[in-house]
């Protein structure tokens, strides 16, 4: 299933690679998927699996025109090993039994913006 965008003020349905290379709709709206799709994985698979292998899995949902091994590579050269304080990417800081904070200032900056810029 191919998955298109759509600016938030309308427009035509356009494929995610169009959507990155514009960033902005002309009308001034941003870009999102005219559909949620399913993730084909449990949570029980996605917990045993690397920040970078659960990065590919949903990526792979709604960058439907790329190829596997271009997901891939941008995969590679975003969370690799260096980039981040910590080889988990995004790790989880237990607080107490019941409540766990997401830490999202690993990377090169020290702010959430690495994970998403990176």
């Amino acid at each position: 299933m191919s998955i298109m965008y759509k600016s938030t003020r309308g427009g035509d349905e356009i494929s995610a690679s169009q959507a990155i290379l514009q960033g902005l709709a002309p009308n001034g709206g941003l870009y999102v998927p005219t559909s949620i799709p399913a993730l084909d994985k449990s949570f029980d698979e996605l917990k045993e699996m690397s920040y970078q292998e659960v990065a590919y899995e949903v990526m792979k949902l709604y960058l439907t025109d790329f190829t596997d091994e271009e997901l891939s590579m941008c995969v590679e050269g975003a969370y690799k090993k260096g980039k981040f304080s910590s080889d988990r990417v995004a790790p989880l800081h237990k607080l107490t039994d019941s409540a766990e904070v997401l830490e999202l200032w690993r990377g090169p900056t020290c702010a959430f913006k690495d994970m998403a810029l990176q």
